[in-house]
């Protein structure tokens, strides 16, 4: 929430909503400590995001980044990394270039499952995301996080 008895505190609110983007790829951004994959994040790695660990995603994340794309699909068998990839991606558009944002996997329990298992601590451990999340005692209650700039909701298909 705005505080507009604070003007220092709106002008520097106003300067961070219009800040450009790094001038790199988002995957870059988030290995050079953008975000941070912490315990208790499942991962086999710890430490700042890194594509190197999951090659096979390069060509996705440049689909991504590819502003004459509009739509890209995946097909993947399980456990490639790509839920990761696809929160990393998530929180860049958050923080970057917001709009927002639907998950969905098979079933709301799962969803829940993954907000509590994966995405709440990868928000929470890196210091520039959690700075984008509303001061909102309701916020982070697995099926929705509120960000400054937009709202990412997680949904079951059933």
């Amino acid at each position: 929430m705005i505080d507009l008895s604070d003007t220092t505190d709106l002008e520097s609110q106003y300067r961070r909503a219009l800040e450009p983007p790094p001038d790199l790829p988002w995957w870059q951004w988030a290995s050079a400590g953008g975000v941070m994959l912490l315990p208790p994040v499942p991962t086999p790695r710890y430490g700042p995001y890194d594509i190197e660990w999951t090659p096979h995603l390069v060509g996705i994340a440049m689909a991504l980044s590819d502003p004459n794309v509009w739509c890209v699909t995946v097909q993947k068998p399980a456990q490639e990394g790509c839920t990761t990839f696809a929160v990393v991606y998530f929180l860049w558009k958050a923080r970057f270039d917001p709009g927002n944002i639907l998950y969905v996997t098979a079933n709301v329990d799962l969803a829940r499952d993954k907000a509590e298992e994966t995405f709440k601590p990868m928000i929470e451990g890196s210091p520039e995301i959690a700075a984008e999340l509303v001061d909102d005692r309701h916020n982070l209650n697995a099926l929705r996080f509120q960000f400054k700039k937009c709202t990412w909701y997680n949904a079951g298909g059933n």
